[in-house]
């Protein structure tokens, strides 16, 4: 069953089962009726979520001491959702995009909102950035994992919604640079002129 098709990677998701992967690859690569242009199939990564810094150690406090504090950026947090009602982020979300399997962009594991604070909140926690705003992009279900197409779909959609930052507190196991995931956001950053970061995790 087709999952999503990339504008920036000439690529398609699809969710197959493991009694129908057999008969996935030959009608895709053996027939006539096959998939036209398919040249290769990669398995969709799990990506997982790895820990954060904390703000004093990377010197925000200074940056706010002279006028740096996010105003006027907007930040996409592609995670496990946001609570936008927390009392830190009030006013701070201004989209929400589901790419998950949970049916809702709210924040059920509780790292995306733990992330957004660290990024931007302006309450009794004060982020990095406490005067950026948010963009909710949710790639991580309510089980803190997700699929590397879930996020490729989270960055294309961040990117529509003018992120200036696209945020991502989990990691994957590292590649050579040329898989589509990588030319997917490499072309995001260069047509939108985006900062994309990414944790390193235990790689």
């Amino acid at each position: 069953m087709k999952k999503h098709d990339f504008e920036t990677v000439y690529a398609s998701s699809f969710e197959i089962t493991k009694e129908g992967a057999d008969a996935f690859a030959n009608a895709t690569f053996y027939t006539e009726e096959g998939l036209e242009g398919v040249k290769k199939i990669w398995l969709d990564r799990k990506i997982t979520l790895t820990l954060d810094e904390s703000v004093p150690a990377i010197g925000a406090p200074h940056a706010w001491g002279v006028g740096y504090d996010g105003s006027g950026v907007k930040i996409a947090i592609i995670d496990t959702g946001i609570w936008k009602d927390h009392p830190d982020l009030a006013g701070k979300v201004i989209a929400e995009g589901d790419f998950t399997d949970d049916g809702t962009p709210m924040d059920l594991y509780g790292h995306g909102t733990h992330c957004a604070g660290i990024a931007a909140a302006n309450g009794t926690v004060k982020g990095v950035a406490p005067g950026a705003l948010l963009i909710n992009a949710k790639a991580l279900n309510k089980n803190g994992q997700g699929y590397i197409s879930w996020a490729m779909a989270a960055w294309e959609w961040a990117a529509e919604q003018g992120a200036n930052v696209i945020s991502m507190s989990f990691g994957t196991s590292p590649t050579d640079g040329t898989a589509p995931w990588d030319i997917a956001l490499n072309t995001i950053v260069d047509n939108y002129n985006i900062v994309a970061v990414a944790a390193a995790g235990n790689d």
